[in-house]
């Protein structure tokens, strides 16, 4: 079995697990070595050594097609830009950006700021979450009147230019809302220099906690199960083989809620915290 990897979208070592129990082996393979990037030059599609395919996370939709036209092998598509109606598996985006949007606003945050691609760069992202999340917050903001401000970042939260931007953007009764949890860190790092505290100073959530939760349990945000997102795909795999593309429907995965301490309730907030506290930013939440 093979399995063609672009980002940690499941847990790996759960999808191996499970192809494993039914007699199983994955093997992982470069994008490079796909027909097409070097015709004939990789030995896996050249001596057609799998019985099936699983393309896994941001790799460019051509490139997912160029691969289930390998051979006529059964092709799960886990978290790609393909979206079908069989033989793929995809998590919520939108709804991601809307709860999130929504919890913020919940709270009493009356200014939001998406920290991410801004929606006229979003195409170099190469991944259909970062319009999806942007879409949700701004379906959101717009229902609800609240203005939006864009601090550009890349997926690793990288953009110098805009750091002094998002300085001044840390205020009380803002809500922040991160595409990722590597954009978040950045904010935490970069508020943490000016001595402001999440949470108080202002709010901070963010659409996907990857796999920081079960270290850094305080993130706001959304997240989705890898473990159970792994077994899926195993499960898929093994049933599009066995009895072919069609016996796999696609899967829709909904994020789930994670409340955290990065991003209060401001009437919370207000209560423990009197008006000299709030104004010094030196001090830190017990």
């Amino acid at each position: 079995y093979i399995s063609v990897t672009g980002v940690q979208t499941c847990a790996l070592p759960i999808f191996q697990m499970g192809l494993e129990e039914e007699g199983y082996v994955p093997i992982v393979i470069r994008i490079d070595d796909l027909p097409g990037k070097q015709i004939g030059r990789s030995r896996i599609f050249r001596e057609q050594m799998i019985d099936g395919l699983v393309v896994i996370g941001a790799i460019p939709a051509e490139a997912c097609l160029e691969a289930e036209k390998t051979s006529p092998l059964s092709t799960i598509f886990v978290d790609s830009n393909i979206h079908r109606s069989h033989g793929c598996i995809w998590r919520d985006e939108t709804y991601a950006g809307v709860r999130v949007a929504t919890e913020m606003i919940a709270m009493g945050y009356r200014h939001l700021v998406w920290a991410g691609p801004r929606k006229e760069t979003i195409e170099v992202a190469h991944h259909y979450s970062y319009e999806w999340r942007l879409a949700g917050v701004m379906q959101v903001a717009k229902e609800h009147g609240v203005p939006l401000d864009f601090v550009e970042e890349d997926y690793y939260g990288r953009n110098p230019k805009e750091t002094d931007r998002a300085r001044s953007l840390l205020q009380p009764g803002t809500g922040i809302i991160t595409s990722n949890q590597f954009q978040m860190t950045w904010f935490l790092l970069l508020a943490g220099q000016d001595g402001r505290r999440y949470g108080v100073d202002y709010g901070l959530a963010t659409c996907d906690l990857g796999q920081t939760n079960g270290v850094w349990n305080m993130f706001t945000g959304t997240e989705i199960d890898r473990y159970d997102m792994g077994l899926l795909a195993a499960e898929m795999a093994v049933a599009a083989i066995r009895k072919g593309q069609n016996a796999s429907p696609s899967h829709l995965v909904t994020p789930q809620w994670h409340p955290g301490t990065t991003a209060i309730p401001l009437s919370e907030r207000d209560a423990s915290f009197s008006g000299e506290r709030l104004s010094n930013p030196g001090r830190l939440i017990k």
